[in-house]
Order: C-alpha cells, then structure tokens, then sequence
C-alpha cells in the first residue's frame, strides 16, 4: 500500500539534496531538481527549480537569480492515482505546516503563491497530484 506523504511542503521540496551556490552567475536551479510553476497573488508567474530534500527548502527561479524561501504550506489537496490506469486510490487534505526557522529569512511580507505538481512512486505504482498555497519571502 501506497505512503500517506507531507506532499504540500514535500511538492515543493521533491527530490535532490540541500542547495549550495557558489555563485548565483554559475549555479543551474534546474540540475537534479523539479520545476514547478507558481502562480503569485501580486500576478507574476515563476517557474521554480527544487532541489532541496527538506520540507522548506528553497526555491530558485529559473529565469533569474531570485531565490524563494517558503515560509508556511496552508492546507494542500493531495490526490493519490494508480500511475498505469489513472484510478485515483486516495485524496486527502495536508495540514497546514509553518516554517519556524525560516520565518525571518528573505525580504518583505511574505507572498502567496499557487502550485499544481506531481510525481511519480514508481516503487509503489502510484502518482501524487499535489494542489496548494505556498508563502513565500524572496531574496536575490
């Protein structure tokens, strides 16, 4: 049977390891992680890289230098399907999760954000559809 996951926050922080740049002007967001688009309440569009293994990991854009530290997941919906049929098998809500260490990083009041990911188990068969808010406190 298929694991019950943190996917809100795991949506935003789905395979790699911790990032480390050392320098913005050399670093390739994208190597090893997953893009995921954000839609922000101020309007603009990113298209993020995540390669980071922890909950709260950060985000890089891709089309910039700009990195996003999430600072809290409301409630996400997680739908949970047979990756070879599409059944879906479970949908559940995550709970809210807050950032307490990260909670003072980055620049300004936080920023509220839209994601729509998946990923594939393929050990278990199933496919994770993961459906949220994100906020986010940026820094360049």
């Amino acid at each position: 049977m298929f694991k019950r996951i943190a996917a809100g926050a795991g949506a935003l922080a789905l395979v790699g390891a911790s990032v480390a740049l050392a320098s913005p002007a050399m670093a390739d967001p994208v190597k090893g992680g997953a893009v995921i688009p954000l839609t922000c309440s101020d309007g603009t569009a990113y298209n993020v890289a995540v390669n980071g293994s922890g909950a709260f990991s950060p985000a890089h854009d891709i089309a910039s230098t700009k990195l996003f530290i999430p600072v809290s997941f409301p409630s996400s919906l997680v739908t949970v399907t047979d990756t070879e049929t599409g059944e879906i098998l479970d949908q559940f809500f995550d709970e809210e999760m807050v950032a307490t260490k990260h909670a003072n990083k980055g620049q300004g009041e936080p920023l509220g954000c839209y994601y729509e990911a998946s990923f594939v188990d393929e050990e278990e068969g199933v496919t994770y559809i993961v459906v949220g808010n994100v906020f986010i406190k940026t820094k360049r």
